[in-house]
């Protein structure tokens, strides 16, 4: 069935924008961007941006050491992630684990922290076979399947926040997404 995810990340993060890549070269899936800095040359980006993430089934926020080296980075990937929670996609946020940045996502659905191993591969890979065989109706994909990848549901601990997400490997969480507060999960 195929479609596409959008992406958002800094451009200067090239070695996780690379290893996704890879992995989306073996699907049948998209990995659509949008830069900045391209669009605004020849045209408004926020009515492109709009098309783009409408037609996506899910938003993969990628977290790497670069994301907050700009404003303009932080404040472009701010409203990508609050545009893909107003449309109803899934926001998934993918961290270096190498690289734990102080950036909160505040509608992230789903936070998995990876290490470039095979592992991560398998489940990038097993989350876009999923994609691809659903539709792109709105939070179509929120929850059901997750327990079918036997991953964890989590709520971060800190009264203020109490949001939750899924993750492939609780173990490895080290703080919330949303509210950045480490955490010990049970």
């Amino acid at each position: 069935m195929g479609g596409q995810i959008f992406i958002a990340h800094s451009r200067h993060d090239v070695r996780l924008r690379q290893w996704f890549d890879t992995v989306f070269a073996g699907s049948d899936m998209k990995a659509e961007r949008l830069e900045f800095e391209v669009e605004a040359q020849s045209h408004p980006p926020i009515p492109v941006l709009v098309e783009k993430m409408r037609n996506s089934k899910a938003v993969f926020l990628l977290l790497g050491p670069q994301i907050l080296d700009s404003r303009h980075t932080i404040n472009w990937v701010a409203a990508e992630t609050g545009l893909a929670r107003g449309l109803g996609k899934c926001v998934w946020v993918f961290e270096d684990r190498a690289a734990l940045q102080d950036f909160p996502v505040p509608f992230a659905d789903v936070y998995v922290p990876i290490d470039y191993i095979d592992q991560n591969v398998a489940w990038v890979e097993m989350i876009l076979k999923a994609y691809s065989a659903w539709g792109s109706g709105p939070r179509e994909f929120k929850r059901e399947p997750f327990e079918d990848f036997g991953w964890s549901f989590l709520q971060c601990s800190q009264p203020g926040c109490r949001a939750s997400f899924y993750t492939p490997d609780m173990v490895t969480v080290q703080k919330c997404p949303i509210c950045l507060v480490a955490q010990r999960w049970q």
